[in-house]
């Protein structure tokens, strides 16, 4: 009996350490695996563990090594006589990247040199008294428009905080437009807000519809008609993807997350980062699951680890103080151990996976614009894909990427595009789930192969090529629940704060089925046991 050495899981090939002969057992090292080569395999050389067919790429190292010339089966020999040596053609393409700028996508030029991959025109009201106008105009034109329910207050008036949630909102990439709307008393923040928005150069106007009523109404409509026809008429154009921005985040973990859910958008992170693009992450991950040092060892400097471990231990003194529990007590979830999730590390470590392979370049404080591409860490998140969603628009992400295997929680963030994913091919297939991916055929395929193809997906959407579930509903309202600070002893009364799944009773009775509250949107088909899976999520 022959040995064999499988280097990476994700390799489809293993190197034998004993010459082999044809018919021989092939038994993998520290594994329980065994083959049958089909041939007589030299020591050191490579058997193939799966098929492969011609020109699918053989996985070595973790890495593709060559495309075969030929398709083979498990037990094959490779070599030479089958495996074609392409380093001649991989330098020429790499070269080509770099010359062309990496890879180019069809999208929406900006004038400040960002790119949209939609072209949303916004209405932003800079006070609640807006709201009914904003709305009006909405209705009449079906623009997207910002609900200004719920700002932080100082003194009365919109807060700092607030008031950069309204104007960055308009900064972002996807937006072409923005009519800003000002009411009497706030005129600070609609100063603001347009000062920050009219910085990137695009299209945007300020109206004050203090007592104006029906004729801001009219006003604001046309002004919004003609956004939409500049909107409309402009053409996709070819640009590097350097730039391509996009948020991710986990949540109602099952077995299959830390599997195949997480690592399959792992690597479609690492190969997006590859050409030149971007990665926001909010997610705590192990930061609160006993797993610190692994995380604070993927961040590039040394000073950036240290900051996160010291937010880290004062998150942790704030759940004591809050829930009189250590962290690790409150983790996993009461969805999480039903389905197989025993213990806080073991949690933990799947949001690990989620970041992929790439280093950490640094942290963002709210609303930080990336200085540069890679993987970023994100602070102001309270754990769900929801805040991260709305708070990466902030920070001008294009897409934001969920990952759930749980399925019900369901949410839309209107002027980005969301993708949703899971490793759990039950949920898949169930519709009123509304998944994009299904990364479970990572069991099968691997994950390499299946990260490219999420990968494929997620530039196909940015190209406008396909339309997401997410994007099929038409949400025209963006909710400003999440802007408040929760920055651990801030000051604020905490009591005060209200918390992620307020107003669900309320957006039951008015909406039934499905609500749009706290900028969310859940639907399933046992609605009262999806809100009380949603709640105890939170809790």
């Amino acid at each position: 009996m022959a040995t064999a050495i499988h280097i990476e899981n994700v390799d489809n090939v293993v190197v034998v350490i004993d010459n082999v002969k044809a018919g021989e057992t092939v038994t993998i090292h520290e594994k329980e695996d065994s083959y049958i080569a089909r041939e007589d395999i030299g020591q050191g050389h490579k058997m193939a563990i799966a098929p492969i067919k011609k020109g699918e790429q053989v996985i070595k190292f973790g890495i593709p090594i060559g495309p075969m010339m030929t398709d083979v089966v498990a037990g094959d020999w490779i070599n030479e006589h089958n495996l074609l040596n392409d380093a001649q053609k991989s330098g020429q393409e790499a070269r080509r990247r770099v010359r062309e700028g990496v890879r180019k996508i069809m999208v929406y030029p900006r004038a400040d040199g960002r790119f949209g991959i939609r072209n949303v025109v916004m209405v932003i009201p800079t006070s609640p008294d807006c709201n009914a106008v904003a709305e009006a105009i909405s209705d009449a034109t079906g623009c997207t428009w910002m609900c200004c329910d719920r700002p932080h207050l100082e003194n009365g008036s919109v807060s700092e905080y607030s008031r950069k949630a309204l104007g960055y909102t308009g900064c972002n990439p996807n937006v072409h437009s923005v009519l800003v709307l000002k009411a009497d008393g706030e005129k600070k923040t609609a100063d603001y807000v347009f000062r920050l928005i009219e910085k990137t150069k695009k299209p945007v106007y300020y109206l004050d519809v203090t007592a104006a009523g029906d004729a801001a109404i009219k006003e604001g409509t046309s002004i919004v008609k003609k956004f939409q026809e500049a909107a409309t008429s402009q053409k996709r154009e070819p640009r590097s993807i350097d730039g391509l921005t996009i948020t991710v985040a986990n949540s109602g973990s099952d077995w299959t997350t830390a599997i195949f859910g997480n690592p399959t958008v792992g690597k479609a992170m690492d190969l997006l980062i590859r050409d030149g693009g971007r990665v926001l992450s909010g997610a705590l991950g192990g930061l609160l699951s006993s797993l610190e040092e692994i995380i604070a060892a993927k961040f590039a400097r040394r000073e950036d680890a240290l900051k996160m471990l010291d937010l880290v231990e004062q998150s942790r003194e704030l759940v004591m103080k809050e829930s009189g529990l250590p962290v690790e007590m409150l983790e996993p979830s009461a969805v999480n151990k039903p389905e197989g999730i025993t213990t806080a590390p073991e949690k933990g470590y799947q949001g690990i996976r989620l970041l992929g392979e790439s280093p950490i370049q640094g942290i963002l404080e709210y609303c930080e614009q990336p200085p540069g591409n890679g993987l970023w860490k994100t602070l102001f998140e309270n754990g769900l894909p929801p805040t991260t969603a709305s708070y990466g628009s902030l920070q001008g992400a294009h897409l934001y990427l969920h990952t759930t295997s749980a399925g019900y929680l369901y949410y839309e963030i209107p002027h980005l595009v969301g993708i949703r994913v899971t490793g759990n091919e039950d949920t898949f297939n169930e519709p009123e789930f509304k998944k994009d991916f299904n990364a479970g055929a990572a069991f099968m395929e691997g994950i390499q192969k299946t990260g490219e193809k999420l990968y494929q997906l997620i530039l196909d959407a940015a190209e406008g090529k396909i339309e997401t579930n997410t994007e099929k509903n038409k949400q025209k309202v963006f909710h400003m629940w999440y802007y408040v600070p929760v920055k651990p002893y801030d000051n604020d009364d905490r009591s005060k704060i209200p918390p992620f799944y307020s107003g669900l009773e309320a957006a039951e009775s008015k909406f039934g089925k499905g609500f749009s509250g706290l900028g969310a949107n859940i639907h399933s088909k046992n609605y009262p046991e999806a809100v009380k899976k949603y709640t105890d999520l939170v809790k």
